[in-house]
């Protein structure tokens, strides 16, 4: 599984490094000139990783799928587990995975999916926005809520924020 996200970390950096200067110069400057040449080099960069995400998220899933059982349907399957401690494992190892699929997916459909007459430039460029930033940004969160040195450090952080948010309540 490391080795499917160090593939994933990777390719969200490219694409997110691809597609994002040039998305926020636009927005920004409100210049949306792009040489020929550039708009396709960006275009075929951008399609690749694109395409190379959605081969190794369904490469995950499989994995995942692999790593609970060998049924068709994962989640008639999490149902079949007689003890609620199995079920519990099970849920935990898709739930991360399924995340990272939905906030991918979302973002398309709600970007391409829709209706022409409904189409709208401010409505596409913030689904862009999304598309190319939240999902690259999230997925590495996303997987390291599984990993328990992370958590017991982020409850290290947040018993001392308390504290300290204690300590300045009083005096005040």
């Amino acid at each position: 599984m490391y080795i499917f996200l160090l593939n994933l970390s990777l390719i969200d950096i490219s694409f997110t490094s691809t597609v994002l200067p040039n998305l926020l110069h636009i927005l920004l400057t409100q210049q949306n000139n792009i040489s020929f040449l550039g708009c396709m080099t960006q275009m075929y960069v951008f399609a690749s990783l694109a395409g190379n995400e959605l081969f190794l998220l369904t490469a995950m899933a499989y994995d995942r799928y692999v790593a609970i059982c060998d049924y068709i349907f994962i989640v008639s399957a999490i149902l079949k587990i007689q003890s609620s401690e199995g079920r519990q494992k099970a849920f935990s190892t898709c739930a991360s995975h399924l995340a990272c699929v939905i906030t991918l997916y979302g973002t398309v459909i709600c970007l391409y999916m829709r209706p022409t007459t409904s189409y709208n430039i401010k409505t596409d460029r913030f689904f862009s926005l999304l598309y190319t930033v939240l999902g690259p940004v999230l997925n590495p969160f996303i997987y390291t809520l599984k990993n328990r040195e992370f958590l017991c450090s982020l409850s290290k952080v947040m018993q001392r924020f308390c504290q300290l948010m204690a300590v300045n309540k009083t005096s005040f």
